[in-house]
């Protein structure tokens, strides 16, 4: 018989709802809704109308939107060439 236990806390990974995940984001609910249905937003769990969202996901979903820095422009208003 397969062991249906809890796994231990320590993999206990936080589940926020909508407004709590957009405040970790630190969007509004509105546009994370907006990104969920168009297929841009974080991994998701939907569990009837709610969505829920891992922490990890969260921070995934930042990962993937990471950008460098802009390069500095030049004192007189020109872009520094790479």
């Amino acid at each position: 018989m397969p062991d249906l236990a809890a796994p231990p806390l320590a993999s206990h990974d936080p589940v926020y709802g909508r407004p709590d995940a957009a405040a970790y984001l630190q969007i509004s609910p509105a546009f994370l809704k907006k990104l969920d249905l168009e297929g841009r937003g974080p991994t998701a769990i939907r569990i009837g109308r709610r969505w829920l969202y891992r922490r990890s996901d969260l921070e995934a979903f930042l990962d993937r939107h990471r950008c460098a820095p802009a390069p500095e422009a030049a004192e007189d208003g020109e872009e520094v060439a790479s």
